[in-house]
């Protein structure tokens, strides 16, 4: 995939991204074609095999997009920077939770695709991925709370307990209030970083 710095790449993926969610909203992931796509969005398909492989490696650079804003969102709020570790997964967390929260029927039809499990694996590798990059940070305000665990080791572990509370939530939202999940999350981190 070619760099994002060129203003057209940035346009086309903007226009895929936003295409793809107006898509998802109204159906599964395995009804929608590439074609489609394409055609909401007005790129070429030719354009779109030029970035991506097929519908499932532009689905991992959907969720790196959402990441993206979310994390956006964490280095600008300035009115309580996070400050250590536990801040930084809370304030993920939350926007996690906020973006899937505003997107039910998209979240609906993904949990109800015959190819869940593949679209999770992709979720679970990209989070994983950007936790391990976090862990790794040259400019992380406070190192690795365990230097002895490989941070592959950890951002694995990281990225499980985070998607398995997301799924219980969205699997079981009459007995789970996102108040609830993210208060629970908040208790979990509050014994980890004691």
């Amino acid at each position: 995939m070619e760099a994002k710095t060129d203003l057209r790449i940035i346009k086309t993926h903007k226009a895929l991204c936003e295409s793809f969610a107006a898509l998802i909203e109204k159906k599964k992931f395995e009804d929608i074609t590439v074609g489609e796509l394409c055609d909401l969005a007005m790129v070429r398909r030719a354009t779109f095999y030029k970035h991506f492989a097929d519908k499932y490696e532009f689905f991992a650079f959907f969720v790196q997009e959402i990441q993206e804003s979310i994390i956006t969102q964490y280095t600008i709020d300035t009115s309580n920077p996070p400050v250590t570790d536990r801040d930084y997964y809370l304030f993920i967390f939350h926007g996690a939770i906020e973006f899937l929260s505003t997107h039910m029927h998209l979240v609906s039809n993904i949990l109800k695709s015959s190819v869940f499990p593949t679209l999770l694996d992709i979720v679970s590798t990209e989070i994983q991925q950007n936790i391990f990059l976090y862990l790794t940070s040259e400019s992380k305000s406070i190192p690795n709370p365990s230097p002895s665990v490989s941070p592959h080791i950890l951002s694995a572990f990281y990225v499980g307990g985070i998607i398995q509370i997301l799924k219980y939530w969205l699997t079981n939202p009459d007995t789970v209030s996102k108040e609830m999940v993210c208060d629970e999350f908040d208790k979990i981190l509050s014994d980890v970083f004691e």
